[in-house]
């Protein structure tokens, strides 16, 4: 068999990651953070007219007549790093924000995060985590739907490997799609 064969599975896979990771890359490289005092700015919460009872649309606003907003799901592990309650409490508050306009639409900016305290980099991570998979979701699955579809083969019960470096690669592939998954499941 030829090294397409063998290789276009987990060259798939390790697309779909690599384009997950340059998202991350690029969101991180255009946040900002800024420090506000809580009464200088507005906190909206409201639900949201596409999914309804399943998300929210937090939009933050300040006296310049900057906007910032950012969508959450209800029943994911990204609502555990957002806590309104705190936030509305703080005397001030820390927001990551996109420092472009390019692509946002009402002239307002992209809302990474907004927390009462500086983050550690481990919760800047799952915060940017948090925002990529909720946010650019449709640009992310497209190199997971082509696997699904270039390489059907795989996904059978008789498939037959060519040699051991093949299964091997094979089944790296599919804990890469399989934790790439669950990744977005959660979030």
């Amino acid at each position: 068999m030829s090294w397409y064969k063998i290789y276009r599975f987990p060259l798939l896979a390790s697309i779909t990651w690599a384009i997950f990771i340059l998202f991350l890359a690029v969101n991180f490289k255009q946040a900002t953070v800024i420090s506000v005092a809580r009464k200088d700015i507005l906190l909206q919460k409201k639900n949201s007219g596409v999914y309804g009872k399943f998300s929210f649309t937090l939009n933050i606003s300040d006296h310049q007549t900057n906007n910032y907003s950012r969508s959450f799901k209800n029943y994911c592990i990204s609502n555990l790093f957002l806590n309104l309650k705190k936030i509305e409490n703080a005397d001030s508050i820390y927001i990551a924000v996109s420092a472009n306009q390019l692509g946002s639409k009402n002239q307002n900016k992209h809302l990474y995060y907004v927390t009462d305290h500086r983050l550690n980099v481990l919760e800047k991570i799952f915060h940017m985590i948090s925002y990529t998979i909720s946010n650019q979701i449709l640009y992310l699955v497209i190199p997971l739907i082509l696997t699904f579809i270039l390489c059907t083969d795989e996904y059978k019960k008789d498939y037959r490997y060519i040699n051991s470096l093949h299964k091997r690669l094979s089944d790296i592939a599919y804990s890469l799609i399989g934790i790439f998954i669950l990744l977005v499941a959660i979030y």
